[in-house]
């Protein structure tokens, strides 16, 4: 039967082929900043690598590179899902 799935992995968007184009994109990012990581609980700040969870410009850089990146990468009607912190709603 024809595929309906295909899972991919990659450094945001590096890795993929110029035509790759998906319905779904999903990402948990690192989003937080230093100040927000000191004061997660400690299953998150001892145990999960700081570059899995801090992210430059206030938590937004990576963030920001995949939402700029999918629109060139969904197809019609596709969806981007990220994991963000409330208070990057707005900004966002």
């Amino acid at each position: 039967g024809e595929a309906r799935l295909r899972l991919l992995k990659s450094d945001w968007f590096a890795a993929l082929p110029v035509d790759a184009h998906f319905d779904l994109i999903v990402s948990n990012p690192p989003y937080l900043t230093d100040a927000e990581v000191a004061e997660a609980e400690p299953e998150v700040r001892v145990f999960d690598p700081r570059s899995a969870l801090v992210a430059a410009k206030e938590g937004l850089a990576d963030l920001e590179k995949i939402i700029a990146g999918a629109a060139a990468r969904l197809e019609p009607g596709g969806w981007l899902a990220l994991e963000t912190g409330v208070a990057q709603h707005a900004q966002l």
